[in-house]
């Protein structure tokens, strides 16, 4: 009891109680990720969103670098929508979930907070089962997983975009179902990338980055629960962005205006007497407006009174502008619009010159021919050149080659879901009359080909060779198999993995099948919790009901102890001690501390090392090493993940995360420098860069922490 009490009460210290502890009053305050995090520190410890907890020494500390939980992260959403009048509880709640609760392990401090999430859609019994780790301590949570908490937590006020596509440049790391409510927290200005414009989405979370998303979220509740009270538009309104669409109507004009940090887009209409002004004070005609300008449109009840050019698009880098060279995927085509998108998925449209230069395949045509094209839902790659003015001055077409899931072959025609520009299109592609046509590299009939899709079971990839007539004269097809792949989800009850052709497939799994991980014996559980942390293999073996009754499940990246290089083989133990013996590519790229080297002198520096060597090996979808780096280390040393004062984790040269219990006597050094007891280095082993290393007590216990800091 005492120890669930201790429990409780530290977790509710760290986050939020009705006691409210200013920023300025934590000793650690400094000890900051980033400048800026002091300021949303102050904001949620002013809240009691999160309140920080005591050190040994009595001092309030926040802890602003410790990462989140899963836990952690529910109870945030709960204590935010609480202390916003948001939620909608019931007082059976808490023992309705009860049983889930207890099955995943969630911790008693956690109940209320986690049986909400629960009952409002925030996450299901399959969510939580990751929460807890097997060992019974709470699982970090990543930036991605928060969002989504978040993101469904802040669906009652804001509509989710379940069609939205991010424009982060690690979007495809980016589980599916996570992008609308990513999507949602950005649109809010809640969640954001950093500054190369990435979201990072399985990084782990830390406490500072926790106070902004939570005291984001508590102003923008408030503050558009606040609009719904009063959703009288103001008299006068300001709306100031991009201009995205112009339009040549003769009585009324219209434009569409896209907000520049939010990307809200508004559509105006002018009449022929709206004032349009220059920033330094002239008067343009609507026709002077053009895409890319930035202007500020100003409204009075709703009618548009003015129109000011902020920045012209004609003075804007002419050097870049003139013969700007943009290529992508036709999307649409218009008398006076073209859309099309680039190969990263970014959506493009501009205007037509007056009198632009379209060709397909080098020969002129028209803008309607190429509109037929993507009617009848072809591929066609496309180049486009701007003029002066940012309109498009020329355009040339070629039809592309096309791969992708075979649906059908009908009437001389294929029909291939094609993904391109991060976008699934289904592409139509007639064959030529001499089209040669392979089935898994066996030469076939049109005829033999089409029976493929008699028992409409498909599973089928192809490559499509056209020419400049968008007549197949090549499609190579091959079976998809359903055996192997990688792994996408994993319960007790079924699995469901992704083929080597891009097809996603779901099967049951039997009540006694076996799980493999790594070679050695395992769980679907440790699997599952496998796949949170790295890319995995499968390979699936089915009883006559196609039930799978063995799941065989490999990394694609293998962290352990290296014990053996040899001609043949490679041998790596992991932390679960299940030995793999790895073929290797003949190709394989090698580096020994650091230095990167051939693989006959990495079999010598391995054999000549004075202490065990670590290594980090990455693999191809057959399972064979292609890279591999290795390390002479020990269990003994490493850099900091966490630290406490009975427990410490920290990762080797290899990346592999070593976890100690610490004597309650244990001493502490800095920089060789006594520090007594132990407890005394926490916050310096809490530093960045920030290189441990042990000893041990009879029991296996840590009794010596040497802390050295960064220069």
């Amino acid at each position: 009891m005492k120890k669930y009490f201790a429990v409780f009460m530290a977790a509710l210290m760290s986050l939020g109680t009705a006691v409210s502890v200013s920023a300025a009053s934590f000793s650690d305050i400094n000890n900051v990720p980033w400048e800026g995090a002091k300021e949303y520190i102050n904001k949620v410890a002013d809240l009691g969103l999160m309140v920080g907890d005591t050190d040994k020494s009595g001092n309030k500390v926040f802890r602003a670098k410790d990462r989140i939980t899963y836990c952690e992260a529910m109870q945030l959403a709960y204590s935010v929508l609480e202390k916003t009048g948001s939620l909608e509880t019931s007082e059976n709640t808490v023992s309705k979930w009860t049983d889930a609760m207890k099955k995943a392990d969630i911790q008693r401090w956690g109940y209320t907070a986690v049986a909400y999430g629960l009952e409002s859609g925030i996450v299901s019994t399959n969510d939580i089962e990751i929460f807890i780790k097997d060992d019974g301590t709470n699982r970090d949570s990543t930036r991605e997983n928060v969002a989504v908490i978040f993101g469904k937590a802040l669906s009652h006020i804001s509509k989710v975009n379940t069609s939205a596509e991010l424009s982060f440049k690690d979007k495809a790391e980016i589980t599916a179902t996570s992008v609308p409510y990513i999507d949602l927290l950005a649109r809010l200005g809640i969640l954001v990338g950093d500054s190369d414009g990435n979201f990072n989405p399985k990084n782990y979370i830390n406490r500072a980055e926790m106070a902004v998303i939570a005291s984001k979220s508590y102003e923008k509740i408030n503050e558009l629960k606040k609009s719904e009270e009063k959703p009288e538009t103001p008299a006068t309104q300001d709306f100031s962005g991009t201009i995205i669409l112009t339009d040549d109507g003769s009585d009324n004009k219209t434009i569409a205006v896209s907000e520049n940090e939010t990307g809200k887009t508004a559509t105006f209409t002018l009449n022929l007497s709206t004032p349009v002004i220059t920033e330094d004070g002239k008067t343009k005609k609507y026709e002077d407006i053009t895409v890319g300008d930035m202007v500020t449109v100003t409204t009075t009840n709703g009618v548009v009174v003015s129109v000011r050019i902020l920045v012209d698009n004609e003075n804007i880098d002419e050097d870049k502008k003139d013969d700007d060279v943009l290529e992508g995927y036709l999307n649409n085509i218009t008398s006076r619009v073209i859309t099309f998108d680039t190969e990263d998925g970014e959506q493009k449209r501009y205007e037509f010159s007056s009198n632009p230069r379209i060709t397909l395949n080098g020969g002129l045509v028209s803008k309607d021919d190429l509109y037929e094209y993507v009617v009848d839902r072809n591929t066609l790659f496309i180049k486009v050149t701007l003029d002066e003015n940012g309109e498009v001055d020329s355009l040339s077409a070629e039809f592309s080659d096309v791969e992708g899931e075979l649906t059908n072959i009908k009437d001389g025609d294929l029909y291939i879901k094609s993904e391109y520009a991060d976008k699934k299109k289904t592409v139509k592609v007639t064959m030529s009359n001499d089209c040669e046509i392979y089935l898994d590299d066996e030469k076939i009939s049109e005829s033999k080909a089409e029976d493929l899709f008699d028992d409409k079971d498909g599973g089928y990839y192809a490559k499509a060779e056209v020419d400049n007539f968008n007549k197949a004269t090549k499609v190579e097809i091959f079976r998809d198999t359903y055996t192997e792949g990688e792994l996408k989800k994993i319960s007790s009850s079924s699995i469901e993995i992704k083929t080597s052709f891009g097809r996603t497939v779901e099967f049951d799994i039997d009540d006694d099948a076996e799980f493999v991980l790594n070679g050695g014996e395992s769980t679907y559980k440790k699997i599952k919790n496998a796949l949170e942390d790295a890319d995995l293999l499968v390979t699936l073996e089915f009883d006559d009901d196609d039930v799978v009754t063995k799941v065989r499940a490999q990394m694609k990246e293998i962290k352990g102890e290296l014990k053996a290089a040899d001609n043949k083989k490679i041998v790596i133990v992991d932390e679960d001690d299940n030995r793999m013996s790895l073929e290797y590519d003949r190709d394989i790229e090698c580096k020994f501390d650091g230095e990167k080297v051939t693989y006959s002198k990495f079999q010598k520096l391995y054999k000549d090392a004075e202490s065990k060597v670590v290594a980090k090996a990455e693999l191809d979808d057959n399972g064979a090493v292609t890279k591999i780096s290795a390390y002479q280390g020990s269990e003994s040393e490493g850099t900091v993940v966490s630290i406490s004062s009975s427990e410490i984790t920290f990762e080797d040269a290899a990346g592999i995360e070593h976890n100690y219990k610490v004597e309650p006597a244990a001493r502490g050094y800095i920089n060789e420098e006594e520090l007594f007891p132990a407890s005394k280095v926490l916050d310096y082993a809490r530093e960045d860069g920030a290189h441990v290393r042990v000893t041990f007590s009879s029991r296996g216990y840590v009794n010596r922490i040497f802390i050295t800091l960064e220069e």
